[in-house]
């Protein structure tokens, strides 16, 4: 989870180099111009060496005194492609429909994959 005020919870811990700003990021941005819905970004690497990571992300909004909801921080979890193609195949009911096609595409439009067992 991240703040606006550039504060960090990693589980597990991990060490962040000194100039990483998580409200700078597009996991982080991504998730506040969709508040109440999940943010996807394409695939990057991720900046404490695991690889090539996608992130689903999710503004986190508390009613504010004035009675208006306002964004508290944002939650987000890092998966791998590989994770989204398996939730695709196993998950996705039209994906397992015989002679249908899912694809995982990256934000230009790339396909990275597909979710389809036989594809």
């Amino acid at each position: 989870m991240a703040t606006a005020a550039g504060a960090l919870l990693s589980h597990p811990a991990l060490l962040f180099p000194s100039n990483f700003a998580p409200h700078r990021r597009r996991w982080y941005t991504k998730a506040l111009a969709t508040p109440g819905e999940l943010a996807l970004t394409g695939p990057y690497l991720d900046p404490s060496g695991a690889g090539h990571i996608v992130t689903l992300s999710r503004a986190l909004l508390v009613k504010a005194k004035n009675g208006k909801q306002r964004v508290f921080g944002v939650a987000a979890i890092d998966v791998t492609p590989a994770f989204l193609l398996s939730l695709l195949a196993t998950e996705v009911r039209l994906c397992r429909t015989k002679g249908m096609q899912c694809l995982l595409l990256s934000e230009s439009g790339y396909v990275l994959g597909t979710g389809n067992p036989e594809g």
